[in-house]
Formats: structure tokens, C-alpha cells, sequence
């Protein structure tokens, strides 16, 4: 779908819009969403971020997706100047005038990679306030959060689902990360599970998998997704956690990004299986170009086994670990589990 294409299904006379789920969990679905729940939703962040009639918006991702969408919603609702541009991992943010700068922009993790290696970007500031870069799609890694902090540009991670057309609730990123705060008109309690309910404008509730914490002010943290919780030995292990705790450690190691999964053991039940995605190329003797040194691809896996065991419980660490060339994801860039 484009931007044109969706603007045309918005401005139609059907009372809803048709999105797709995103598949991070299972074959992505398709759904009819009321656009009054849209038009809500775009309301809530156009009031928080403070736009106006006329302010320039910008997405570097794809109508296909709820994010996408909800962009061109926004420009719709309020009198924005929405642009676009082809989704790419090197987003190009192009100006017809020299202080054409937008409001805010909308992007996914991978493309903050981007614009982290564009200090021209830093100095954007519509209307004397610095661009807004709305982060989401999928989550934002412990070695990303910290150099996005470190930059000083003001970018926010979203929570939400297609089902709540987009973000529900909205971080600073910051190092170490912040809990994430409801919006105006959400609110938000724990199921006997732990996992998040979510109700907007007092609407039928949305029951979610996402395991939270929350805090004494009524933020939360997202701590993982009950239906991926792992038993191993008789003990529960939720592998966002494993990932995250191992991510910032095995970047040094030339590890882009880890999945914890498991395969079926007579002894354990599940037997914890690490796949470790390997950055850069693959040499002729199977060996990995490793901060300036080429290491065997065997003496990586024995450094990583290594910092499981130092890092994790012991029934956290992975019985076997596999270097792969990709870990499977949806088309936004979520590990598909």
C-alpha cells in the first residue's frame, strides 16, 4: 500500500480502515479498525507533542503498518504536512527548503543506526523546538538506547498494537531505559497472570500477553510475553529478558542480536537453544572478522557460552548455542518466535 492509497481509504465514507496485525506472534491478521478509534488515538499524540496546523511530519515507514497509518491519520485530523519516503534502512529525511524541518518523524529502530551517523539531523528545530523522533515497530536494544541517549536528540519509544492504532503509551529514551506512561484517556491494570489490560476512553478492554511492572506513578515496564515463557527443568525462563541481558555484552563480539528459543528434551522438557546472529562476513576458513581480529567461529561460541554462565541463572544458560547468518522477523523487524 502507499501513502496516497491509504489517504484515499481514510477519506472514503467506510466507518473503519482495514489493518494487519503485525505476525510478531503468528501469521499477521487482518482487522477492521474504526476510525474513530484512530482519529482518538491521532488526537492523543498530536495534544502530547504539541503539533500545529501546518507543521511538517515525516515517516520513513511503510502504510502497510498500523505506525504508518497512523502518520498519515494524524496529518489528516490536525492540518499536517505529512512526507514520506520509501522504507529503508538509510533514511534520507530530504528538505524542499533549507528549514523545511519536520515536527516530528516516525521511524523503526534499525534507521535510528542511520541517523545516529547524521549530526546535520541533530540541529533540526521546527518552530524553535527539536524535531520529536517517534520510535517503534520493534524494541530498541541496550547498545542503541545508549548511544540515542548519549546523542542528546530527543527520541520517544512507543508502546501500542494495530488493535489500539498504534501507541498507547510513550518513553524517553534514556539509559538506563524509563517505564513507559499512559497517554491521556488510557488506562491501564495487570490480569492474574502479571500481563497488561489495557482500556481507552473507557472502551471494551484489550487483553494482552505482555508481561509488566509497574511502578508507584503508574508507569510500567514491559518485562516479556507470557506465551514465550520457556519451561526448562521445571522453571520458567522468559527469553526477552536472557536477550536482553546478553545484548549489550555480545555486541563487542561482533553479535548483532540473539534469540533464545528451545527444542523439545525427554530430560528438560525444552531445552534452552541460543541463536546468535553473527555481524559482518563469514570467511573462507569459517572464521568471523571480531574487533579487528579474525577469531574462529568455535572460540566465539565458547566466549559466549562463556558469559551466559556469568551472566544469567543457571537455568537460564542456553544447553547449545548456533551462530546463524539471520534470526527470523516479521517484515517491521520483529523477531518472529
Amino acid at each position: 500500500m502507499t501513502y496516497p492509497e491509504f489517504i484515499a481509504e481514510w477519506r472514503s465514507k467506510s466507518a473503519c480502515c482495514i489493518v494487519h496485525t503485525s505476525g510478531s506472534t503468528g501469521t499477521p491478521k487482518e482487522l477492521k479498525l474504526s476510525k474513530d478509534i484512530m482519529r482518538r488515538s491521532a488526537q492523543r499524540t498530536v495534544t502530547f507533542f504539541g503539533l500545529r496546523h501546518g507543521d511538517r511530519v515525516h515517516s520513513c515507514i511503510s502504510p502497510d503498518f498500523i505506525g504508518g497509518k497512523m502518520m498519515a491519520v494524524r496529518a489528516e485530523v490536525a492540518g499536517l504536512r505529512l512526507s514520506w519516503e520509501n522504507p529503508s534502512n538509510r533514511p534520507l529525511i530530504t528538505m524542499e527548503h533549507p528549514t523545511d524541518y519536520p515536527a516530528m518523524v516516525a521511524v523503526v529502530p534499525s534507521q535510528m543506526l542511520c541517523i545516529l551517523e547524521r549530526p546535520d539531523l541533530f540541529e533540526m528545530r521546527p518552530n524553535g523546538r527539536p524535531t520529536a523522533w517517534l520510535i517503534g515497530g520493534a524494541p530498541i536494544d541496550a547498545a542503541l538506547r545508549r548511544r540515542i541517549a548519549e546523542s542528546g536528540i530527543v527520541a520517544w519509544e512507543s508502546y501500542g498494537m494495530t488493535e489500539t492504532a498504534s501507541h498507547i503509551a510513550l518513553r524517553r529514551v534514556a539509559d538506563p531505559p524509563l517505564p513507559f506512561r499512559p497517554m491521556n484517556g488510557v488506562s491501564l491494570m495487570a490480569d492474574e497472570r502479571g500481563c497488561l489490560i489495557i482500556s481507552v476512553d473507557e472502551k471494551e478492554n484489550v487483553i494482552t500477553n505482555d508481561l509488566v511492572e509497574f511502578d508507584d506513578s503508574g508507569g510500567f515496564f514491559v518485562r516479556g510475553r507470557a506465551d514465550n515463557v520457556i519451561i526448562t527443568g521445571g522453571k520458567k525462563v522468559q527469553p526477552e529478558t536472557v536477550e536482553a541481558t546478553l545484548r549489550g555484552e555480545l555486541g563487542a563480539y561482533g553479535i548483532s542480536d540473539v534469540m533464545l528459543t528451545s527444542e523439545p528434551d525427554i530430560k528438560w522438557g525444552a531445552r534452552l537453544l541460543l541463536l546468535v546472529e553473527i555481524a559482518g562476513t563469514r570467511g573462507a576458513d569459517d572464521s568471523f572478522p571480531i574487533a579487528d581480529e579474525v577469531i574462529g567461529a568455535d572460540e566465539i561460541l565458547r566466549q559466549i557460552e562463556a558469559i551466559c554462565r556469568s551472566r544469567l541463572a543457571p537455568h537460564e544458560v542456553p544447553k547449545e548455542i548456533r551462530a546463524v547468518r539471520h534470526l527470523p522477523r516479521t517484515p517491521n523487524g520483529k523477531l518472529r518466535r
